[in-house]
């Protein structure tokens, strides 16, 4: 199993916290959570497998890149944006198509994007 980097491991006292353990609804020990940006997005009840916990890392490591692959789609619409307001043509478009180049996120940013070279 590769090491994981960027995010963090959380141990709760559940005799200590019941009204965690009521409130997530912790019913087994041990119960493990991915929350991403406040909202829980997997979990693990029990012992996982290998093959399980693999899975949980390779989640966290997909949300981490498209957070990142986000951030980055982002700041290229805010640097277009400013070209356009130069009327930095060739730029804006550089820009923008680097922008479209992201596949995952096109469906969210591509009307935005398309937009943006049609002004």
């Amino acid at each position: 199993m590769e090491e994981q980097k960027n995010f963090k491991l959380v141990k709760l006292d559940i005799e200590k916290h019941q009204e965690m353990v009521e409130k997530m609804g912790i019913e087994s020990i041990p119960t493990i959570f991915l929350v991403f940006k406040g909202i829980i997005v997997d979990s693990i009840i029990g012992f996982p497998d290998e093959e399980r916990l693999n899975d949980f890392f390779t989640t966290i490591t997909s949300l981490l890149e498209n957070e990142n692959e986000e951030n980055q789609i982002k700041s290229l619409l805010n640097e277009a944006n400013e070209h356009i307001k130069l009327k930095e043509w060739e730029l804006t478009e550089d820009k923008l198509n680097k922008a479209f180049s992201y596949e995952k996120l096109r469906e969210k940013y591509g009307p935005i994007i398309k937009f943006g070279i049609g002004k």
